[in-house]
């Protein structure tokens, strides 16, 4: 299934599935997301995590048999996949076909699978066997850049978590120093929430 980044939290707290991928290229909403889902899945008593990851080299054998190993301490456990811009070849395709059909058999309901990757390609990506299988037992999750009005609104909102308000003015500022960088306006709003004492930001 395709869930938008907005629809989450909801999707979260009415059910969690044994899939998600995250796909994109905004670092901040794709680490945010990850995190939530981190978190609810900790909620339910995932307290272990494995992580393997395209910066190190992916071991492929050792993902599958470790999802189809018990967990050390007999908990739940999340497996989490970096892909960043590489993708499976044909072996790890074939290999993450197969963890998801243990996942799916049920022999593995204690293995939560999380994979993050850049943003997906609509003809290359999207009709590759492992997505396609990730679709069907999952979710898929992308992340856009946010720009023009969409950039205000969300700076607006992320000021309003933190119990700022701001003027049309301060926004702009903000919009224009942090050139459109998700990351640099959240560490501005972070800033200002422990700058400004009366929440008001001028």
């Amino acid at each position: 299934m395709r869930l938008r980044p907005e629809q989450l939290g909801k999707h979260l707290s009415a059910t969690m599935l044994p899939v998600y991928l995250v796909a994109g290229d905004e670092p901040l909403q794709q680490g945010e997301l990850l995190d939530d889902l981190r978190r609810a899945a900790r909620d339910q008593g995932f307290d272990e995590r494995q992580r393997f990851s395209s910066d190190t080299g992916i071991d492929w054998n050792a993902l599958l048999n470790e999802s189809q190993s018990m967990s050390l301490f007999g908990g739940r456990r999340i497996l989490e996949l970096v892909l960043n811009d590489k993708r499976p070849d044909k072996t790890g395709s074939q290999i993450l076909r197969d963890v998801l059909a243990g996942l799916k058999g049920g022999a593995s309901s204690d293995t939560l699978l999380l994979i993050r990757c850049s943003r997906l390609d609509r003809r290359k990506d999207w009709n590759s066997a492992w997505v396609k299988a990730v679709d069907e037992m999952g979710a898929v999750i992308e992340v856009w850049p946010v720009e023009g009005k969409g950039l205000r609104n969300w700076l607006q909102e992320r000021l309003t978590s933190r119990g700022l308000r701001a003027n049309e003015d301060a926004l702009a500022l903000l919009i224009e120093r942090s050139e459109g960088t998700l990351l640099a306006a959240a560490q501005e709003v972070d800033k200002l929430a422990l700058l400004v004492e009366d929440g008001q930001v001028g």
